[in-house]
């Protein structure tokens, strides 16, 4: 119709306003932002390598923000095909409507090293006109009105059409309000499903164990509890100093293993708060890959684009509890404890996703992964196996391979 929207109207707000590593986290329906995580997908997808290259260098050329959009949900009905050895698997109900698993997505602390915040009233009416059956949607939003400074407003007027848009600074109130709260545990996303689907999995699950040794072994107090960690996040974003950051990190990240112990790659050095990913939880792997996965891992790596370490790591650790092999996650975790000079953890957290890996065990490990492994080992001294795992990836067959071209440098500059 060729009339303004309050959506355009919102991007070009973006595009004035969002500063170089601005993290913004919006709607769906809200600004149209293209992130450098879509255009990453993108990148790797079928349809981009056989597309012109000229289609393909016009899709490069977008412009990108550092933005995350919240998963939309519907109102369809969410099972889980719960699998009990020697039975056929059981379509169990989880969520009686798809839209009260989004509530998840609106746990305040999911936002506490964000600069922005973006609601759409496309979204956001339909969960106010039922605040009962949406309370953590509408939790956040009175949250939002109350202690973050809106800073841009977009209303549907005369020929401006579309939804009402609201841009919210996350500030010093915002973080200080949520830190009673606590730290975000690694399996923060599983908070919002019924006691009714965990007693009955729970029940039914029992014979195998009361533990899956799947998920996260040793979680660090820190982490669970909040210390260091929580004054440090309560100022990601907000000019904290590089000392502060170091001592946050330091004291609270946290590698996972497996529940039992395993002597060949060490434990945590951090007090053992939980053996494993209760069996309940490992069950709704296939919800978790579904309906969370990208979402920690778009958050993931664009607060690790953005500097943002520790809460970088607090989503790579969602998808290492239920995947320890997921060399992505592995990848920004490790670069994330690497970055604040926590190598120990870095290490434990590699050879765990490695072992994953192992022949037999599943696909080779990424290449990129081994090279992160031989810049964490040098940097614990261990000179010997790092510069093996060098010697082994510059002989990778492709001698073009990005990965072989840095193992061969980092070779030559050895001492």
């Amino acid at each position: 119709s060729g009339a303004d929207t309050t959506q355009l109207q919102a991007r070009r707000w973006c595009e004035r306003a969002l500063r170089a590593g601005d993290v913004i986290v919006q709607e769906a329906h809200s600004a149209r932002l293209i992130s450098e995580h879509e255009i990453a997908a993108t990148r790797r997808s079928s349809a981009f390598r056989n597309a012109s290259a000229d289609i393909q260098s016009r899709v490069l050329a977008q412009r990108t923000f550092p933005s995350v959009e919240l998963p939309k949900a519907g109102a369809e009905r969410i099972t889980n095909a719960l699998a009990v050895p020697g039975r056929a698997p059981r379509e169990i109900e989880v969520f009686a409507r798809a839209a009260e698993l989004n509530g998840v997505f609106y746990d305040p602390r999911l936002f506490a090293a964000a600069d922005y915040v973006m609601t759409s009233g496309a979204v956001r009416d339909r969960f106010e006109a039922e605040p009962r059956r949406y309370p953590a949607q509408c939790g956040l939003y009175r949250l939002l009105d109350a202690t973050a400074e809106v800073v841009a407003w977009f209303r549907p007027r005369g020929a401006t059409e579309g939804p009402e848009i609201i841009v919210y600074r996350i500030g010093s109130r915002y973080r200080a309000a949520i830190e009673a709260l606590g730290p975000l545990d690694p399996l923060w996303w599983s908070a919002s499903v019924p006691n009714g689907y965990r007693g009955l999995a729970s029940r039914a699950l029992a014979p195998q164990a009361a533990l899956s040794a799947r998920g996260v072994s040793a979680i660090s107090g820190a982490a669970q509890s909040g210390t260091a960690w929580d004054a440090a996040a309560a100022h990601t974003g907000a000019g904290d100093s590089t000392l502060t950051r170091r001592i946050a990190m330091t004291s609270s990240i946290a590698a996972p293993e497996s529940a039992a112990a395993d002597t060949s790659v060490g434990s945590a050095p951090a007090r053992v708060r939980r053996k494993g990913t209760p069996a309940w939880v490992t069950s709704l792997t296939p919800l978790y890959d579904d309906r969370v996965r990208d979402f920690a891992a778009h958050m993931g790596a664009t607060h690790n684009a953005a500097g943002r370490p520790y809460a970088a790591a607090r989503f790579a650790l969602a998808t290492l509890a239920m995947h320890p092999g997921d060399e992505a996650a592995c990848l920004i975790y490790s670069r994330c404890a690497r970055e604040i000079g926590d190598y120990e953890r870095a290490r434990i957290a590699i050879e765990r996703t490695l072992a994953a890996h192992a022949p037999g065990t599943g696909p080779p490990a990424d290449p990129a992964l081994r090279l992160e492994y031989a810049l964490v080992l040098e940097a614990l001294g261990v000179r010997e196996a790092a510069h093996a795992e060098l010697e082994s990836l510059a002989a990778i067959s492709n001698p073009r391979h990005e990965v072989a071209i840095e193992a061969r440098r980092l070779l030559a500059v050895e001492p």
